[in-house]
Formats: C-alpha cells, sequence, structure tokens
C-alpha cells in the first residue's frame, strides 16, 4: 500500500492517466490529498485515508436498517447519502416469484426490521449519491449470530470474492464488506454459540482490528496470516493489541503485501 501526503509526487510511468486526488505540474503527477495511491490500469487516483464509502455498482455491503418507508427500507451504509433497498428488490421469506401486494407492505417490518443488519448488493448508484441495494440472491439478507467489526473502507482491497469459510480449525464465516465492514460468526451460522466459537471469533475479529491499526489491507489471506501468526507464538486474543505484539503479527502480512505492490509497480513500468 503506497500512502502519499500532499504535493507529494507519485511514481508512475510516462503514460498515465490522472485520477481523482491528484494534479500535474510540469508533467509530474501530484497528490493532492493525504491517502492511498490506486492504479488502474493507467489511471492512478487517490483515495483520501478519511473518505466516506461512495458506492459501486456489483458491490458488497453490510448494513443497518434505520427506517421503514413506503414500499422501502432506508439503510445506513456508511455512506454520506444512505443506501435505500426497495421491496421489490428482495427475495420474499416464501421464495414466490410474484408482484409485491399491500399485504407484502404492511408486513414489511417481519422481514426486516429497524436496528437489523443486512448484507446486499450495490444494484446502482443515483445521481444525487443514493445507493440502491438488492437482496435478491439467497447469500444476501440478514445477519445473525455474530459480530461486526468496522475499519476504514480505503484498507478494503477490491476483490470478487467477499464471503469467506476460514479453515475447518477456525471455524469461522466471513464477509468483508466494500463500505469497510467485516462480519465474523461460527461457520454455519448456528444458533448456539460455543466457549470454543467464541474464541475464534474473538481471535479473527483482533486480527481484523489488528491490521487495521497498522494500516495495512484487509483481506482474508492478510487475516489468516495475523491469526496464525498470533496462534504460533502463543498470544491470546486480549494481547494481540500491545504495542510489542501488534509488529509481531503482523510484520509477515505486511512484507508479503509490499513485495506484491512492487511486483505489480514492475509490471506497469
Amino acid at each position: 500500500m503506497e500512502l502519499v501526503t500532499p504535493g507529494q509526487e507519485i511514481s508512475c510511468t510516462d503514460a498515465f492517466l490522472r485520477g481523482h486526488g491528484t494534479y500535474v505540474v510540469d508533467g509530474r503527477l501530484l497528490a493532492s490529498v493525504a491517502g492511498v495511491v490506486q492504479r488502474v490500469n493507467k489511471l492512478v487516483s487517490v483515495v483520501p485515508l478519511r473518505s466516506r464509502y461512495a458506492g459501486n455498482v456489483g458491490d458488497v455491503i453490510i448494513g443497518r436498517v434505520l427506517e421503514l418507508g413506503q414500499k422501502r427500507w432506508l439503510v445506513d451504509v456508511c455512506s454520506s447519502k444512505g443506501g435505500i433497498l426497495l421491496l421489490s428488490s428482495i427475495n420474499l421469506p416464501s421464495g414466490e416469484q410474484r408482484r409485491r401486494t399491500q399485504e407484502d407492505s404492511l408486513n414489511m417490518r417481519e422481514i426486516y426490521a429497524e436496528g437489523d443488519l443486512v448484507s446486499a448488493e450495490v444494484h446502482s448508484v443515483m445521481h444525487d449519491g443514493a445507493i440502491s441495494l438488492h437482496t435478491r440472491n439467497d447469500k444476501y439478507g440478514k445477519l445473525r449470530h455474530g459480530i461486526l467489526v468496522e475499519v476504514p473502507p480505503v484498507l478494503i482491497r477490491r476483490t470478487k470474492h467477499r464471503f469467506h469459510s476460514l479453515p475447518a480449525e477456525v471455524g469461522v464465516d466471513m464477509i468483508i464488506a466494500a463500505n469497510g465492514l467485516v462480519w465474523l460468526s461460527a461457520s454455519g451460522s448456528p444458533e448456539e454459540v460455543t466457549a470454543e466459537q467464541r474464541g475464534s471469533i474473538s481471535r479473527v475479529r483482533n486480527a481484523v482490528l489488528a491490521l487495521s491499526r497498522s494500516f495495512i489491507q484487509v483481506d482474508a489471506l492478510a487475516v489468516m496470516g495475523v491469526y496464525s501468526a498470533s496462534v504460533s507464538l502463543n498470544i491470546p486474543p486480549a494481547r494481540m493489541f500491545d504495542e510489542e505484539v501488534l509488529g509481531k503479527i503482523t510484520a509477515e502480512v505486511r512484507t508479503k503485501q509490499d513485495a506484491k505492490a512492487g511486483r505489480a509497480d514492475d509490471d506497469d513500468a
């Protein structure tokens, strides 16, 4: 991960396209904000460190239902404008494929109520920045019996895969949402969670937060790297944030990500 400050020159090839958060002086590309450099082919942008989630079509997100409206739910998705989930954009509990009726509108609170956490996909982003969502897939819907972890959205690596089942010895399912929220639950989402499963979930949670505090990009491989390092060093979950411990359990992950980023820059050159 390449961090830059305002006015700092960004290393890139001669053939580059200027993206958001950058400007050009005498043929040199400079950062206009403090943030993380993102490269997509020749397009070079800088994403601010504390930016709000903006939404991209196809993103998997996690949100909290704020209120019910006319045939829609208003959902907090950590963005400036919020999310909208239409009654027509969900799978009915019965699984039927039909037009929504007045009875469905009256029973909306039985599907998603205020305060419920839901996983969904971004269907579209409106001209005013509001995000339209849908849950027309069995993998989306209400989240239960788990814990929510929040990290800066800029640390979430862009990837096609957001749903992860960690190795059997860990026994944790994980959703790494594009809007900076991570959901952790026992594998299979059982109604009752054992003490051992709680211990694993706590360690995975602290692995995610350790990456965030060290400003390392969060993905399933990085989380497992920190988790495994803490286990091999026999560090209890409660001590994973200790100053002398944090660097040890994240060192290998940081080295691997830096090496990978270096190879990507060489390929671009």
